[in-house]
């Protein structure tokens, strides 16, 4: 776990910013920086002397989510426009990436929670809060509702409690 020099709060490893206090985690001093992705199975397992694997996108993939708690990718969508959210019995509007699997209710996500809009080459990203009870954050700052935000590699994306960082080949 990393611990927020501000706050104390605990984060996963990977996190850039503190979603508590928005607090810069972890510093850079290259332009091009690969995502570090811990494999292994529980976290006390981890240390900070330990080598870590590269994650790299497929050729065919540039735009990835990653789930930092479950440790894993959602399933890409072949869409420019995603909504992300969580499926009920009866649910009329679903949304594109159901997150429901991933404890999406105990977290706090709505059932439209967010609206990823990709460029036609997934170049750019842009987050839109669906006016959602809980609301968006990116990287520790909520953003405001039906507002378009961009998004750029690392960040991280939290909806209610749930932590996506997004994963970028530009």
């Amino acid at each position: 776990m990393i611990t927020c020099p501000q706050c104390q709060n605990e984060e996963y490893p990977g996190a850039f910013f503190c979603s508590e206090c928005g607090a810069q985690l972890a510093y850079h001093s290259a332009s091009n920086i690969e995502t570090t992705i811990h494999t292994s199975t529980t976290q006390s397992s981890l240390k900070a002397s330990q080598p870590t694997p590269r994650y790299k996108i497929a050729p065919e993939e540039s735009f990835a989510l990653y789930l930092i708690e479950e440790e894993t990718f959602l399933p890409s969508v072949d869409q420019i426009k995603l909504t992300l959210g969580r499926e009920t019995p009866g649910q009329v509007i679903t949304p594109d990436i159901d997150l429901s699997a991933y404890d999406a209710y105990k977290k706090g996500v709505s059932r439209l929670h967010a609206t990823i809009k990709l460029s036609d080459n997934n170049s750019e990203a842009h987050i839109i809060d669906l006016d959602s009870e809980n609301g968006t954050r990116v990287n520790g700052n909520r953003i405001p509702a039906n507002s378009e935000v961009p998004l750029h590699n690392n960040d991280i994306i939290t909806l209610g409690k749930l932590k996506i960082q997004v994963i970028t080949s530009q």
